[in-house]
């Protein structure tokens, strides 16, 4: 962009064009300057909004390892947390484990039925089987009197 932006200047401050022979448009050149000027100005701005956006980010999360570190517990005495923190953030965890545990269960209970419908699939199917050879090697009565 920024070299078809120097071609255009020049364009601009030489009327003839490359070929030396006909002279260039002097309005579309300034039209098309004017467009790659906005564009830059466009890119600057959102450049700009980039950099802010970033700085936000690293400082929440400055402010959130901060705040992890204050709340981990390695050791009683550590804890910079009030009383009151220290209770929700239990509850909080409490009810996590609670649930975890109830999504473990359910997830057992599916296991463990899954195992039963795998081991009666397979018992039946050998049983099946077995019976379906045993039929075929046993002689009929009417074809062994014959």
């Amino acid at each position: 962009m920024l070299k078809r932006k120097t071609r255009l200047e020049k364009e601009a401050n030489n009327p003839v064009n490359a070929a030396g022979k006909t002279l260039v448009n002097q309005q579309s050149t300034d039209d098309n300057l004017k467009v790659l000027n906005e564009m830059l100005e466009r890119l600057n701005t959102i450049e700009a909004e980039m950099s802010n956006m970033k700085k936000r980010n690293l400082e929440g999360k400055r402010e959130y390892e901060s705040y992890e570190a204050t709340s981990r517990v390695t050791r009683k005495g550590d804890r910079i947390d009030t009383p009151m923190e220290g209770v929700i953030i239990e509850e909080a965890t409490k009810e996590v484990d609670i649930q975890i545990e109830d999504r473990l269960d359910i997830i057992t209970k599916n296991m463990n039925q899954q195992q039963k419908t795998n081991i009666a699939i397979k018992t039946r199917n050998r049983f099946h089987g077995r019976a379906r050879w045993k039929r075929s090697r046993i002689k009929k009565p009417y074809e062994s009197s014959k």
